[in-house]
């Protein structure tokens, strides 16, 4: 396993990659072109992802640990979430910079599918183990457009309780 609390900075052609039965806590990364975890049982946990992309594969599982406020909160391009994949946002957030066609279907996609029914344990998905430990908590997701922002897409983790 490895661990670490101190930045990862790597430049925009390299990449993080965790691969068979391996993981570990990490400090924020930032300027890869991608986060990515291969292999089964993998979990690699960051303070927060500032890259590319983030990939996970089988049943791998990239992290933002918990309680980490607006630097928790990643920023990339895009996410490919393949054979059980899964990112887990735990209690912050991701935007997603794209630049070309809106990403709101296919994050909605793997918001539903992390869901699983509002058991927030599906793979393959966008989740929060905090929505699985939480009673009624959830993940929401809004269009930039829909919030004013011009160039940003952000889901989010909710700490508010349906009524």
């Amino acid at each position: 396993m490895y661990s670490g609390s101190g930045p990862i900075v790597v430049d925009a052609s390299s990449f993080v990659q965790v691969s068979v039965n391996t993981g570990g806590t990490l400090g924020p990364v930032t300027g890869a072109r991608i986060v990515r975890t291969r292999g089964a049982n993998n979990t690699l946990s960051f303070q927060s992802i500032r890259a590319g992309a983030i990939e996970a594969t089988f049943t791998g599982v990239v992290r933002i640990t918990a309680g980490g406020g607006n630097t928790g909160t990643g920023i990339v391009n895009s996410i490919s979430l393949t054979g059980n994949g899964r990112l887990d946002l735990h209690d912050n957030g991701v935007i997603f910079d794209s630049s070309g066609a809106s990403p709101a279907s296919s994050i909605r996609t793997l918001l539903s599918a992390g869901r699983a029914g509002g058991a927030w344990n599906g793979n393959n998905g966008i989740g929060s183990s905090l929505a699985l430990d939480a009673n009624r908590r959830a993940v929401g997701y809004a269009e930039a457009t829909a919030i004013n922002s011009p160039t940003f897409f952000l889901v989010r983790q909710s700490t508010r309780r349906a009524s």
